[in-house]
């Protein structure tokens, strides 16, 4: 299980970082679409206890209805199911992934009393959560402040992953690089470090606040992008060079976590592993389609 934190000093009802740092959620997303290309199954739990909607921004990246309320952690936590992975694919919405694996979300609500009570479920039951890692590669979002629920779901992770703003190196290019001929001056753009570290973590503020000067190793550094792109919506020309450092990045992440070992790399029997309901004898109807795709079955315009 990889878990995905929000760096800096956070007050504790701050749903993100400082202006600019990339959201934890489109980091998730990112990352388990770059799997998903290299052959995996993966599923994305948004244990978000503030309300940045991650489940509305993708359906308004990809022109998707993808309502948490219908599938995500409401329903399921409505159902009164054992958290297991039997249970689970009722309750998650299908993702474009663009290869031959598979992209599970299961959303969190959008409103933040919603957001709360669904992230302290999720927190009581931290051991089955990283259970799903036996079936799928689970990367689960926590924005949001260093305090509880998220510290019964980091116990549980095998790899924690922080990511930090940090000033830019590089100079600015572009227009900006042909103004700055005419002594124009501009800041360089802000980069994103993603420092990866051991799941249970004593001090994951300490972390936090001094990313790879705390002890944890830097495995990326991610420019601006923008979040359509990491969503599964179109990518920019600029949104490239990000693009492919997050697929650098993701593969450090699959090697440290060792996922491998508990994959299955045959694909072909789950992709688009998704039903409404189960039926009485409790075998699962044909697979949904994916819901970016415009069909009568998938999502609604």
């Amino acid at each position: 299980m990889l878990a995905v934190r929000a760096g800096g000093d956070l007050d504790a009802d701050a749903p993100e970082p400082v202006a600019g740092a990339l959201d934890t959620g489109t980091f998730a997303v990112g990352v388990a679409r770059s799997w998903a290309r290299a052959g995996r199954d993966v599923l994305v739990i948004d244990a978000d206890a503030h309300g940045t909607g991650l489940a509305r921004r993708i359906g308004a990246a990809t022109c998707a209805g993808v309502p948490p309320a219908q599938r995500g952690l409401p329903s399921l936590i409505a159902a009164r199911t054992p958290l297991n992975a039997r249970s689970v694919p009722a309750h998650c919405w299908a993702l474009r992934a663009g290869g031959s694996g598979s992209v599970l979300l299961l959303g969190a609500p959008g409103h933040p009393a919603g957001a709360r009570r669904s992230a302290a479920w999720l927190a009581e039951r931290a051991d089955a959560v990283a259970a799903l890692g036996d079936r799928w590669a689970v990367v689960v979002s926590m924005p949001g402040s260093h305090t509880e629920p998220y510290a019964a779901l980091t116990r549980a992770a095998a790899l924690q992953v922080t990511l930090s703003p940090a000033p830019g190196t590089a100079p600015p290019g572009g227009l900006r690089g042909v103004l700055g001929a005419f002594w124009l001056r501009f800041d360089p753009d802000p980069l994103t470090l993603v420092c990866a570290g051991a799941g249970d973590m004593e001090s994951p503020r300490l972390a936090a606040a001094g990313g790879a000067a705390a002890g944890l190793p830097v495995v990326g550094r991610l420019g601006p992008v923008n979040e359509s792109a990491l969503l599964g919506g179109r990518a920019r020309r600029r949104d490239r060079a990000a693009l492919d450092a997050l697929g650098v990045a993701s593969d450090h992440l699959h090697g440290r976590a060792e996922l491998s070992a508990g994959l299955s790399l045959d694909t072909a029997s789950t992709n688009g592993l998704l039903w409404a309901h189960r039926p009485a004898d409790s075998q699962p109807e044909p697979p949904r389609r994916d819901v970016s795709a415009p069909t009568a079955t998938g999502a609604r315009r």
